[in-house]
């Protein structure tokens, strides 16, 4: 009689693990239903596909391979504001959606346009950059914010994506701090320089350009050499190493670009800054120098 006892219970037993979760009341879900959902892992994440139908949330629920739930919620009194603070969960849905969906898309262009996709974003940088740089100086100027969005686009963009393409097949970041310190060492002493000397030269050959005086480049990228360049290469130090030991060392490859455009915003505004600084000193003690 005993061991009759005991195969019921095994047999109870054995029904409830195999047994289909079901609800304990009637509109709560017994909470098991749940857990084979879950999946661990950052970039795992569980996929939520909200739907609102008649004023009632469903809620599905779906990953991993133990199976799935649906969750259908009543609907809950109070204001908008109680709930996703005024907006409706559709509407939250979708914003994420679309962001997520334009940064694939950007991504997805970038592995397919490389060149001009990086050529697109330097312009852009430069020329938030410069709003930047004209908001802390208190101007306006159209014209040279059109200026720097000609410099990221022509200059910047394709430079960087070469010089760095060629940096990343001649010493690979995989092989260990060695090559990373070559690559620091060699951008810090052979294109910081040249390209600080390059958007110098293009600041000054544009301003000459568009007020009629190409006469002046000369005279002009000249002086502004022999003023600003080697305060401006110098100052990058304070930057630009620490951002590329990070770049070069952790980054991922095809990650580079948008971690190196957050940095270069700021720094093109720095840039944008010096280059056009001495405008309003100038304008104010009438200095024969052009205005800038």
């Amino acid at each position: 009689e005993g061991s009759q006892k005991n195969i019921v219970l095994l047999k109870q037993r054995s029904s409830l693990q195999t047994e289909k979760p079901r609800a304990v009341f009637s509109g709560f879900p017994d909470p098991r239903s749940f857990l084979p959902s879950f999946r661990l892992g950052v970039f795992d994440a569980v996929q939520k596909d909200i739907c609102v139908v008649n004023n009632t949330a469903d809620l599905s629920i779906s990953g991993g391979s133990g199976g799935s739930g649906n969750i259908k919620l009543p609907p809950t009194g109070g204001s908008d504001s109680e709930n996703f603070e005024g907006e409706e969960p559709d509407q939250v849905a979708a914003t994420h959606k679309t962001s997520f969906n334009l940064i694939k898309m950007y991504l997805d262009a970038l592995a397919r346009w490389p060149l001009r996709v990086n050529m697109i974003s330097a312009a852009f940088i430069a020329l938030v950059g410069d709003i930047i740089a004209q908001r802390i100086e208190g101007t306006e100027n159209l014209k040279r914010a059109i200026k720097m969005f000609g410099w990221g686009l022509l200059f910047a963009g394709p430079l960087s994506f070469h010089f760095y393409r060629w940096l990343d097949g001649k010493f690979p970041s995989s092989a260990g701090w060695s090559n990373v310190v070559r690559k620091l060492c060699i951008n810090a002493f052979s294109f910081t320089p040249f390209i600080n000397f390059t958007f110098l030269v293009y600041v000054r050959t544009a301003e000459c350009l568009i007020r009629g005086e190409p006469q002046r480049i000369l005279e002009d990228v000249s002086h502004r050499l022999r003023t600003e360049y080697l305060r401006a290469y110098l100052n990058s130090f304070r930057v630009w190493p620490f951002a590329h030991t990070i770049n070069f060392a952790f980054v991922p490859p095809q990650y580079r670009v948008i971690f190196t455009s957050s940095v270069a915003m700021f720094w093109t505004a720095y840039l944008s800054f010096i280059g056009h600084r001495r405008r309003l000193a100038e304008a104010a003690a009438g200095s024969s120098m052009p205005h800038r």
